[in-house]
């Protein structure tokens, strides 16, 4: 039987979930856990799949997000949200009309700003719709689109003392 950790944040705005330790304990309490087959089954089990999110949320708030990425938790979601979006980058398929190779699977709600919706498909915004939180994308997009501040660390820099030769 494979442990899947889903979550459904009841119409929360992110900000009241962020807010409050007993809004993260009342998230916790929304997981549940499913057999292969999907059926949700609530067992002893629970309390180490709430225990487990706890180290996970710990983890990401320490700074040790590699820890996170390696967990089989995230490895599990991954590949869900892969399955679910066909393999195919998210942004090259509705910005460019085109089909890419999804490589990555994107928070957009930042890991560190928002280390209670980790494992979450979903998020409410500030208007009361339902919106992904994680989507996948390629390598290009992810780099570009999504993380477009990074680009000015990968510039070539110019070099210290100009070659006179």
């Amino acid at each position: 039987m494979e442990k899947v950790l889903h979550h459904s944040n009841g119409g929360r705005t992110e900000p009241s979930i962020a807010k409050s330790v007993a809004n993260h304990l009342c998230m916790i309490n929304r997981y549940l856990i499913k057999d292969t087959y999907g059926c949700p089954f609530l067992l002893q089990e629970r309390g180490e799949a709430m225990k487990r999110l706890t180290e996970l949320i710990a983890l990401i708030r320490s700074g040790d997000v590699h820890k996170f990425y390696t967990s089989p938790e995230w490895r599990r979601k991954r590949r869900e949200i892969f399955e679910r979006d066909h393999f195919e980058c998210q942004v090259c398929k509705n910005k460019y009309k085109r089909y890419t190779k999804a490589t990555t699977v994107h928070h957009v709600k930042e890991l560190r700003q928002f280390p209670l919706l980790c494992l979450s498909s979903y998020y409410t915004n500030e208007s009361g719709r339902k919106e992904r939180n994680l989507i996948s994308v390629c390598k290009y997009c992810h780099e570009t689109e999504c993380h477009p501040e990074r680009m000015g660390k990968y510039e070539k820099k110019k070099p210290l003392t100009e070659e006179k030769w």
